[in-house]
C-alpha cells in the first residue's frame, strides 16, 4: 500500500486503503477509457478519443487494486500560474463508496499544492453540495 504524506493521510482519515494510487502510464489508457465509458454514457463525464488521454497521460493518477485492476482515475490540468482543474475523476462501479474518489482527489490536491497552485476547480454537469470542496 502507498504511504501517504502526513497531510494527505490526515485528509484521508488515516484510512487503510485497499488500493494503491500511482501515476498513470500509457498502458493505462484503455483502462481509463473503460472507467470513463459508463459515466460518459450517463452524461456524467465527457467521453474523449484515445489520443486525448495519451496527450495528457502525465496529468493522470490511477487507483489500482491489489490484483492490478484499474479501479479509479483522475487528472490535474494546470491552466495558469495559480489555477488548475480536476478532470476525469472516476471510480469503477464495483469500487464506489470505498474511498477511491476521495483518495484520488486528495492526491490531486496534494499535487496542486506541490506545484504552487492555490485554486482548484472541477466542472460538473450535476448539482452537488460544494461543502466537500469548501473543506479542502
Amino acid at each position: 500500500m502507498r504511504n501517504f504524506p502526513p497531510s494527505l493521510a490526515f485528509r484521508l482519515g488515516n484510512m487503510n486503503l485497499p488500493f494503491t494510487i500511482r501515476p498513470a502510464r500509457t498502458s493505462d489508457v484503455a483502462g481509463i477509457r473503460r472507467l470513463v465509458k459508463p459515466l460518459a454514457d450517463r452524461r456524467v463525464l465527457l467521453e474523449k478519443e484515445a489520443v486525448a488521454y495519451f496527450e495528457s497521460i502525465q496529468e493522470f493518477k490511477v487507483a489500482e487494486s491489489p490484483d492490478g485492476e484499474l479501479v479509479g482515475c483522475g487528472a490535474l490540468h494546470v491552466m495558469w500560474e495559480d489555477i488548475a482543474e480536476v478532470r476525469t475523476l472516476a471510480a469503477s462501479e464495483d469500487w464506489r463508496g470505498r474511498g477511491v474518489g476521495k483518495a484520488l482527489l486528495a492526491v490531486l490536491l496534494e499535487q496542486a499544492q506541490a506545484l504552487g497552485v492555490s485554486r482548484v476547480f472541477c466542472l460538473t454537469s450535476r448539482w452537488t453540495s460544494s461543502s466537500a470542496w469548501a473543506s479542502r
